[in-house]
């Protein structure tokens, strides 16, 4: 199963970025398994809007924080989940009591490299967002095409305030 969660992280984002173009698109997969088994009647605008920003970057990122996640709560010892049984714990209250607290560590960094290269990604909002624009493609615009780098400078200077604010943010979560 780990092997099927990094597999993803070996194709560029560029290609994966296509590859939901063309099953997400007019004409794409979806569409026309939807119209065939007659769901819908005209095919779903999916492509160029922001779910399709998030579902591009949802494939993006999700093998980060799994792989995050799947290395911290391997860690974790089966004699405390066995000993939080035998005291009478149910498996929901082992889970929510023993296993979450203890996988924090993995979920605050795992969060954190999910949201920096969410906030960074460039080439995934841009092939599948169209026209639709996110904070990197809108310092893209500023700073190659119109020219404005005052204005690139302070869209940067922003992004690096608000990572440097989330990551504090998260580290005092986890710290808590």
């Amino acid at each position: 199963m780990l092997l099927l969660t990094i597999f993803p992280l070996l194709t560029s984002p560029v290609v994966r970025s296509f590859s939901w173009m063309v099953i997400i698109g007019k004409n794409g997969v979806v569409n026309k398994l939807l119209m065939g088994m007659g769901l819908i009647e005209k095919p779903l605008d999916i492509l160029y809007t922001p779910t399709a920003i998030i579902i591009g970057l949802v494939h993006l990122f999700l093998p980060l924080i799994i792989v995050t996640l799947v290395g911290v709560m391997e860690n974790i010892e089966t004699d405390l989940l066995k000993a939080a049984e035998s005291l009478g714990a149910s498996r929901l209250a082992v889970f929510s009591k023993v296993i979450i607290p203890l996988s924090v560590p993995g979920l605050v960094i795992g969060s954190i490299l999910v949201f920096v290269g969410s906030f960074t990604a460039y080439t995934t909002p841009a092939l599948l967002g169209g026209k639709q624009r996110v904070i990197s493609t809108f310092l893209y615009q500023n700073a190659i095409t119109l020219n404005e780098w005052q204005v690139a400078s302070i869209v940067a200077t922003i992004m690096i305030a608000v990572t440097v604010l989330i990551i504090s943010i998260m580290n005092g979560l986890a710290k808590n």
